[in-house]
């Protein structure tokens, strides 16, 4: 077979005419006494005829069709072999190495993955802080389409690959930020370098632009930028602004806020897009909160996937990581601090739209890490900057900590991991004239932080006997909407005592639960509660209303402005009518 000069690819058809043969059908091209090409162990079969194009150039060859072990034969079947030669349409070929990368930047490139084992290398300067736009489109092809993005020196930043590209058109886009300048290289290829298709072309285009983000490289969070002033042990600090960018693909920037003396406090931190109006779709911020782990030592990231923590549930992983992993230890952020130690993430805050806030209390940290990222990870912007900003402040409850901290939405109300917390509230006897009538009544506490949550207790007002009971609560007006729930020592007792609905800013309200009136609830303390005391629990936190319209919740609400307060009273020293007396408490007939 001879390619005449301009005809560079050789396509090779080899089929079998049996529906079963002893024979593994082959073939192997030579160029004189040494092989061009082969598909190796590859055969044809009844069913699966080879159909392979070569990248030889023009020249002579010899197609040999052999059996792929040498040692299997037939005489009952033929085969049919068929030999192609043809111009390859890639016009930016020879380019399948560095040293023949097509230089590229700017206008898009049409080229060809012709034959097996072929793949494109193009050349593009970058400069230092830069960031390198690649997108790869295609129609539907007869490959894996994608790309590899690499350095100088042939390491792989990036890699994209469409494995469906058989089936479906291909779109790969990444921006990658450069930490170096000098040469960059994007080869396109098949996804393992078996397949081509020398009748559709693919697009690349290639676009360099300086990075906006003047932080980075802040992706890790041993390059994190600082993001605070002051610390507690200088008092509260204001608003501590810096500007960034969620400039390129799967971006995520580290800010580093050192603390000191802060056993009580409350971190503060917002992110927000510029023009909202004009985001990209799918560009949301998301805050990522990261705290050291004492005792957790690292070297690398892969070391912290997982801490030393045990744990059985969730619960076990509150504030530290979150999740109880199927090894029954605690999750670590995936982060090696650069004090040497794990990082685990304290708390996760995704808003929804343009920006995300969150609050979160110190209790004893002297730094954390946040990160700002989109929250899927797939969206980016160089045109829309974002502003994040965080305080130290002081958190209004002098009852915290009142919980343990959950870190996420209360999956459990479970006195056991809370109770211990809790403050005690005064009960008022109603029937010697003490009752929930003035404010000073009332112990006000505050809703001060993300997925806060209040506990306190009250002894039973009448040990060995039944007494009527009423729970007095009063709501500032606010973003928090109030949710009381009672439990026993043994579990829960009742539900939420108030009317849980969710409102975006919810008026001032004055409640009552239990009272003596007809259509008030038998909310009471029973005789068979025996301790010394018997300790009743509260559990306040914000309502989040499930509904038909919002079937996924609403928003877990927190303010530093808006109080609440509570007051316990003993309204009467019997199961009063219309409740009845049952053998197991006193309750609605």
């Amino acid at each position: 077979m001879v390619l005449p000069s301009g005809t560079d690819l050789l396509e090779v058809g080899l089929s079998i005419d049996a529906p079963i043969s002893p024979v593994q059908l082959t073939y192997t091209v030579w160029s004189g006494e040494s092989v061009a090409d082969s598909p190796g162990s590859e055969a044809a079969s009844p069913d699966a005829p080879l159909q392979v194009v070569h990248g030889l150039g023009s020249g002579e060859y010899l197609v040999q069709v052999r059996d792929v072990g040498g040692d299997s034969e037939d005489v009952r079947h033929p085969y049919l072999i068929s030999v192609d030669g043809r111009a390859d349409p890639d016009g930016n070929e020879p380019n399948d190495e560095q040293a023949l990368a097509t230089d590229a930047g700017g206008d898009p490139i049409t080229g060809y993955v012709s034959y097996r084992g072929d793949e494109d290398w193009y050349r593009i300067e970058a400069p230092v802080n830069g960031l390198v736009d690649v997108r790869l489109t295609a129609p539907v092809v007869g490959y894996e389409p994608g790309f590899r993005l690499l350095d100088a020196a042939g390491e792989a930043l990036v890699t994209a690959v469409n494995e469906a590209g058989t089936r479906e058109p291909t779109d790969l886009r990444w921006v990658q930020g450069l930490s170096e300048g000098g040469p960059f290289y994007v080869v396109v290829g098949d996804d393992d370098r078996v397949d081509h298709d020398d009748a559709e072309p693919y697009d690349l285009t290639l676009d360099v632009a300086a990075d906006p983000d003047l932080n980075e490289p802040n992706d890790h969070p041993a390059e994190a930028a600082p993001l605070a002033e002051t610390g507690c042990a200088d008092g509260w600090s204001d608003w501590y602004e810096v500007e960034g960018w969620l400039a390129t693909s799967g971006d995520v920037d580290w800010y580093l806020v050192e603390l000191a003396d802060c056993d009580v406090g409350l971190l503060q931190a917002q992110a927000s897009f510029n023009e909202p109006d004009t985001l990209p779709e799918g560009l949301e911020p998301e805050l990522r909160v990261v705290r050291a782990v004492a005792g957790e030592s690292c070297e690398v990231d892969q070391d912290c996937q997982e801490l030393s923590q045990a744990c059985t549930r969730d619960l076990d992983c509150s504030g530290l990581g979150n999740t109880c992993l199927s090894t029954h230890r605690c999750a670590g952020a995936g982060v090696c601090l650069p004090t040497d130690t794990c990082g685990a993430t304290l708390l996760t805050e995704v808003g929804g739209g343009a920006s995300t806030e969150l609050s979160i209390p110190l209790r004893g940290l002297d730094a954390v890490w946040v990160g700002v990222t989109d929250h899927r990870g797939d969206a980016w912007s160089i045109d829309h900057n974002y502003r994040v900003r965080t305080a130290v402040t002081a958190d209004p409850d002098p009852f915290e900590p009142s919980e343990t901290y959950t870190a996420g939405p209360p999956v459990s109300n479970y006195a056991g991991y809370h109770a211990g917390y809790a403050s005690e509230l005064e009960v008022h006897d109603c029937t010697l004239g003490d009752c929930c009538d003035e404010d000073d009544d009332f112990t006000t506490a505050w809703l001060g932080y993300a997925y806060d949550q209040d506990w306190f207790r009250y002894a039973h007002p009448c040990p060995g006997e039944d007494c009527m009971v009423a729970v007095h609560a009063q709501l500032d007006g606010g973003p928090v909407d109030l949710y009381v729930r009672t439990f026993t020592g043994g579990g829960v007792w009742y539900d939420n005592l108030f009317d849980a609905v969710e409102q975006v800013d919810h008026p001032a309200r004055i409640e009552v639960f239990g009272g003596l009136g007809e259509d008030d609830e038998c909310y009471y303390a029973w005789q068979g509660h025996t301790g010394a005391p018997y300790w009743y629990y509260l559990a306040v936190r914000d309502t989040v209303w499930v509904s038909v319209s919002e079937p996924t919740g609403g928003t877990w609400d927190w303010s530093t402005d808006q109080s609440y307060g509570l007051c316990i009273e003993k309204l009467a020293d019997e199961c009063v009518v219309p409740c009845e007396l049952y053998e197991d408490g006193c309750g609605t007939p």
